[in-house]
């Protein structure tokens, strides 16, 4: 999750998004147990917050809002690939 400032998402040597405060990345992989889709570059003074897999299961499974919205980014992402 960004907390401070940006993250550029890199696929194939692309920059193919720049995400922002309050933007999330890494939920695929952590989803699926496959290997990540994309690489994450830090802008300057960049903060993120990592959500460890327990905690953020456990979020799912209790607001049910941030598990659509976080299914439905996943798969425009996942379309985004193809």
């Amino acid at each position: 999750l960004v907390v401070q400032g940006s993250v550029d998402i890199i696929r194939d040597s692309k920059m193919i998004e720049t995400l922002q405060i309050g933007h999330f990345f890494g939920e695929i992989s952590l989803m699926t147990s496959r290997t990540r889709t994309a690489d994450v570059v830090a802008g300057p003074n960049c903060l993120v917050l990592e959500i460890p897999a327990s905690t953020f299961f456990k979020m799912l499974t209790t607001h049910w809002g941030l598990a659509l919205n976080i299914a439905l980014v996943s798969i425009i992402r996942e379309d985004a690939k193809t």
